[in-house]
């Protein structure tokens, strides 16, 4: 919520800016009788483009949600490519990631420990997962056990388990402590997620604040330099 509400307030400003503050200073510098400088000239066509196509700019964001929304909920190949997508983002897939694969690991694991078979507790972890591309991976992993293959070769195979779940489920159908090993799964990767979030919040802030200098610099040499170039 953080991220998306300093954002928003960052895509305001820089609205504001363009389409507002720009345009009367660019009806000022053209008034001179100098040529502009490639920045000053940039900053005047960027200006000129976002108030002339601010409606887009301003629905885009609004309508992609959207468009996404019944691309999900009527089509269920757009969703498996859209939940596969979600996962290859850059920065927030491999934290989504890793969540889901904590969450399986944790509710498989209470549910081996509660007696429940391995077949029966995958089929009933494909919800959880809330993503079709790893729904269809465990439906995958369900269907080679039930065909004789062995826990952790059925996870290998199918090619979206990470590493670690497969050395922990190996490990587990060895020892026969499955649940055990699965815990340990869950334990790593929720301490990772949140390390990898209390690391990237912090820095939001910085981040966006260096993008507005740079930006209100952008505009302040584009108006100054060629008030000093006529000095």
């Amino acid at each position: 919520i953080y991220p998306a509400f300093v954002f928003s307030v960052v895509f305001a400003v820089m609205l504001f800016l363009m389409v507002y503050l720009v345009p009367q200073l660019s009806g000022f510098l053209t008034n001179f009788d100098t040529e502009l400088p490639f920045y000053t000239a940039a900053l005047i066509a960027t200006s000129n483009f976002i108030s002339g196509y601010w409606y887009i700019i301003v629905a885009v964001p609004i309508i992609v949600p959207i468009f996404i929304t019944i691309g999900v909920k009527n089509s269920h190949s757009f969703h498996f490519s859209y939940d596969q997508f979600k996962l290859k983002m850059p920065l927030i897939g491999p934290i989504s990631y890793r969540i889901k694969l904590a969450r399986f690991a944790n509710y498989f694991a209470l549910m081996y420990s509660s007696g429940i078979t391995v077949l029966e507790s995958i089929e009933l972890s494909k919800k959880i997962m809330a993503n079709l591309a790893l729904e269809d991976a465990l439906q995958r992993v369900h269907n080679q056990i039930a065909d004789g293959e062995s826990i952790s070769s059925s996870f290998a195979t199918v090619g979206l388990f990470s590493p670690l779940i497969i050395r922990m489920v190996s490990i587990g159908e060895t020892t026969g402590e499955m649940d055990v090993a699965l815990k340990n799964v869950s334990y790593f990767y929720t301490r990772e997620v949140t390390e990898k979030i209390e690391k990237i919040e912090p820095a939001i802030q910085p981040i966006i604040t260096v993008f507005l200098g740079l930006m209100v610099c952008w505009i302040i040499l584009s108006v100054m330099a060629p008030i000093y170039d006529i000095m």
